[in-house]
């Protein structure tokens, strides 16, 4: 089988089997009874049964076209093969780990596309399409019966000539439901029978039900160990858990006899482990629960039929026995203990030592995770009204605001004795209530029932999520030890709301109707110290606003509409303060940036907050000692950043103060965005005022030991190069000039430029202001060796092969007077030699410059009675073994300026300006330069 390499064996030695087991279990009455048409139908049913198994790439291409000829058969309200398998794809990428696991083994991966048929498939490919056609390979039998077996391109392979007869077609038709029913419970084919063939009883000399009940039990009692031979086991690994666990059950069937009880079935088998134990164990109680129903439905449909003798219809068998059903007997011979054991918790107990420190006894992530599972009720309901699926509810909690959060003072003093939060959100079901909301750990939205309904076809959610963790009404008990809960879902008719009041330790929680708008309303009884914890976190009388930095206020949001009230005085929130969403964008000063699972909105204006999500303030206690997005260069500070998560794939630790990765997931699409933004402006404000050096309010100020030169760009021969090692790799700069003295690092020192272009070569020219040379202040010696060593940035230190150092006389002069050098000190002082009169000592290198060009470069540096200055003329090389530092910067930079600097030239800028706009959307390009005036 080519879907199916691993199962179990389907040939037709299983066919034959299950066709000679059929008649074993029929009485010997039923046999007498059975017509021609009886047996005839019987065969091709057992043929038929699992043919849809056998089915090949091609013809599952075929059965899975928009246009096959496999249409649903009437009354069993199904839909076609194409609807039924998008369907499918869009349940395989919901699937949660334990489920893809089961399915592809523990190397799985998530499903997010599936080939095309001129594509080859892997061998997760077979394993999906093997699982789809599992589910459906009963009513495949059907459809094959009538239609043929799915071929190449849209073909098919006629089984039986149906067009001879209409007695064939009657058999063939019947024999292909027969086959289903294998596959469903026998009381879902009785509609089909009686709309198609005028009863259940008797068709046409036929017994139909009778037969489905032969083919089900003898194709349930198809578990031989004959069926998965062990040799093939140890010659080969399954690749499906699923097949390796059915091999496993049927290599543990040692016997199936009927030798102790005329009316049972004896099952002797020798499992090697529990898992296969257990599994046998369900096998045979699946056994005996067939075996129960079937008889049922015969004496439902034949139980009265005794003037024709339909009532003998029966088998042989009625009971199943098996050496594992008692325990005790068992275990004493088996090597291991056959019960099922696993972790399980002393619940109460647990929830009381898990609730506290879960989240760090911080009482403001309870009302944080009730909010935002209050706010995603609400985006929920209007996610389904907004796109006409439900009707508006008429009735909800309150009218003003979205979600309320009320904060009552108690009677004794003036602090907070009780919270209630209300929604106008979707509400509960009492399965939601009982399954999810009360169960620590299990989370709604992550439900299948949840993705059925707010998940598109490609396993998107069409609504954000913000709560994701399944805390439910665990963060509750972070407030107090008494909840009281009133919810009414949106499809609950009105008196049936849910309501009840309950502590940890309840151990029967009693839920009542109740008579309630549609939402959520939820109460916290807050203990003394509690409440004064609340309180004193609540805005003062004298300034009732909400910002940032109050701990109880995490949404910023405007839709969902928030509100908080202390003693029923509604709490103003600054509309400055508001973050954007994709449905509610402040377009003139933030930043946008979509990317698959996230859309980005970013600015550098003002504090802000450094990062929420769907507009959830995640307080990053470590933010300042982290830099999510600007790994490789320190460049750029991390922005203030709103993310817009649909799917809650942004990392977040369970109390949402920290990321859980070490950079965002966006981090190089946000810094592209970035670099975007930051040469646009620098270009723009050069262009602007040539005189001054361009600042961006995200450039990084906070010290970094990587680079003891602070400062941003650097003057060389072209221009202006960004302070970064990769930069001035790709810059390739044979020489550099280092002023150590007086520096104004907001200005552009044309002559400095213009002095590093007299050398004809790539060059660049920086400054390090030190008052001890400036004004020959010295209180140490550092700085003059610093100078001579190599002055500048790092980079410069690391590639000088060879310097020439000027310093003036009356320095040198002061250290050796004034101050006591060392040996080495001395040794290196000793080296200077007089230049020009006695001003300026040099040590000079094996540097050649030309005379006029370092007179004139003396003459500029040194102004007497207003500064000292020194400086060096550094030979740089950068060896081919360096590594070449990788850099999202630099790569973006290059792609649009095409350069590793910026020219100051005018002319040339206002070219690449030009070009820029050309790269850069016209749409992107005017926002960049609207937010840039409102920071100007």
């Amino acid at each position: 089988m080519e879907l199916f390499p691993e199962y179990t064996d389907h040939s037709m030695n299983h066919i034959e089997l299950v066709f000679n087991t059929s008649i074993e279990i029929a009485n010997d009455d039923s046999i007498k009874l059975l017509s021609a048409a009886d047996f005839a139908i019987l065969i091709n049913a057992c043929l038929l049964h699992d043919a849809g198994l056998h089915l090949t790439k091609d013809g599952f291409y075929s059965l899975i076209d928009k246009n096959c000829i496999w249409k649903p058969l009437p009354h069993f309200n199904e839909s076609p093969w194409h609807d039924l398998w998008i369907s499918f794809l869009a349940e395989a990428r919901r699937f949660n780990d334990k489920t893809l696991e089961s399915l592809f083994g523990t190397n799985f991966k998530p499903v997010e596309s599936f080939p095309n048929s001129s594509e080859v498939w892997s061998e997760f490919d077979y394993l999906l399409a093997g699982e789809f056609i599992r589910r459906h390979h009963a009513r495949l039998a059907h459809e094959i019966a009538i239609y043929g077996i799915p071929s190449t391109n849209g073909t098919t392979f006629k089984i039986f000539n149906a067009e001879e007869s209409d007695d064939i077609f009657f058999a063939i038709e019947l024999s292909g439901l027969v086959a289903r029913s294998h596959g469903i419970p026998l009381r879902d084919t009785f509609k089909y029978l009686e709309k198609r063939f005028h009863g259940r009883i008797e068709t046409r000399s036929a017994h139909p039900v009778f037969l489905m009940a032969l083919l089900r039990i003898a194709d349930y009692l198809q578990i031989q160990s004959e069926r998965a031979p062990t040799a093939r086991t140890k010659m080969a690994t399954m690749r499906s858990p699923i097949s390796a666990r059915e091999w496993l059950v049927h290599q543990c069937v040692e016997d199936i006899s009927n030798v102790s009880d005329p009316e049972s079935v004896d099952i002797k088998a020798k499992p090697t482990d529990v898992e296969a134990y257990l599994r046998l164990q369900h096998w045979v109680t699946g056994l005996q629960q067939e075996l129960d129903q079937t008889w049922a439905v015969l004496g439902e449909v034949f139980g009265l039929q005794s003037h024709n003798k339909l009532n003998k219809l029966g088998l042989r068998f009625r009971r199943v026995k098996s050496n594992i059903d008692d325990t005790y007997d068992f275990e004493r011979e088996s090597d291991f203990v056959p019960q099922r054991i696993n972790f399980t918790t002393s619940e109460s107990e647990l929830l009381k030592l898990l609730v506290g420190p879960l989240y760090s006894n911080d009482i403001m992530v309870g009302i944080r995770e009730i909010v935002q599972n209050a706010l995603d009720a609400v985006r929920e309901l209007n996610l389904l009204v907004d796109a006409g699926e439900i009707p508006a509810p008429t009735m909800q909690w309150q009218t003003d605001y979205d979600v309320k959060v009320e904060f009552l003072n108690s009677d004794e003093d003036n602090c907070v004795g009780k919270i209630v939060i209300s929604d106008r959100g979707v509400g509960m079901t009492l399965l939601t209530l009982r399954d999810y909301f009360l169960k620590a750990g299990a989370s709604f939205r992550k439900s299948d029932a949840w993705k059925r309904q707010y998940e598109d076809g490609e396993g998107r959610s069409r609504v954000q999520r913000t709560g994701r963790f399944g805390v439910g009404a665990l963060a509750a008990f972070l407030l107090g030890n008494r909840i009281s809960v009133e919810t009414r879902h949106y499809s609950a008719p009105v008196g049936r709301g849910l309501s009840f009041t309950a502590t940890m330790d309840t151990d029967a929680i009693n839920i009542t109707y109740l008579d309630c708008p549609v939402g959520t309303r939820i109460s916290v009884d807050i203990p003394k110290h509690v409440g004064k914890n609340i309180s004193d976190s609540l805005p003062n009388l004298s300034w009732r606003k909400l910002s940032y930095t109050l701990p109880i206020s995490s949404y910023f949001g405007r839709k969902p509409s928030l509100a908080y009230s202390m003693g029923g005085e509604t709490l103003d929130i600054d509309s400055s303060l508001i973050l954007p969403s994709l449905n509610f964008t402040i377009d003139d000063i933030w930043h946008k940036v979509c990317i698959e699972h996230f859309t980005i909105f970013w600015n550098y204006i003002g504090s802000g907050v450094p990062i929420s999500v769907n507009n959830v303030i995640i307080n990053d206690k470590k933010g300042n000692y982290r830099n999510y997005m600007d790994s490789d260069e320190f460049l750029f500070s991390d922005p203030n950043i709103e993310v817009v998560d649909f799917s809650g794939h942004f990392p977040l630790n369970l109390q949402r103060n920290e990321l859980a990765s070490r950079s965002f997931p966006f981090a190089k699409e946000l810094l592209e965005d970035v670099v975007d933004d930051f040469i646009v402006s620098t270009i723009n404000s050069l262009i602007e005022d040539p005189s001054i050096i361009p600042d961006y309010p995200g450039i990084r100020t906070a010290y970094s030991y990587r680079y003891s030169d602070r400062r941003t760009w650097l003057y060389c021969s072209d221009g202006l190069v960004l302070n970064r090692s990769s930069f001035l790799k790709k810059y390739n700069l044979n020489f550099a000039i280092c002023n150590c003295g007086i520096s104004d690092e907001t200005a552009i020192d044309y002559s400095l430029i213009e002095f590093s272009k007299a050398l004809s070569l790539r060059c660049i020219a920086t400054s390090v202001f030190s008052p001890s040379i400036a004004y020959a202040g010295f209180k140490s010696k550092g700085d003059l060796l610093e100078l001579i060593r190599g002055s500048g940035n790092e980079f410069i230190r690391h590639h000088t092969e060879s310097l020439n150092c000027y310093v003036p006389a009356k320095i040198l002069d002061k250290i050796m007077s004034e101050f006591r050098p060392g040996r080495e000190a001395k040794g290196i002082l000793s080296e200077f030699s007089a230049e020009s009169g006695d001003y300026w000592k040099a040590i000079s290198g094996s540097l050649s410059f030309d005379t006029l060009f370092v007179d004139s470069l003396k003459k500029h540096l040194f102004a007497e009675n207003e500064k000292f200055n020194a400086f060096t003329l550094n030979k740089i090389t950068i060896s081919d073994k360096d590594e070449e530092v990788q850099s999202i910067i630099l790569d973006r930079w290059m792609k649009l300026v095409g350069v590793p600097y910026i020219p100051v030239e005018i002319n040339k800028l206002k070219n690449l300006r030009r070009r820029l706009r050309e790269k850069l959307s016209s749409t992107k390009y005017e926002n960049i330069m609207r937010i840039r005036k409102i920071n100007s």
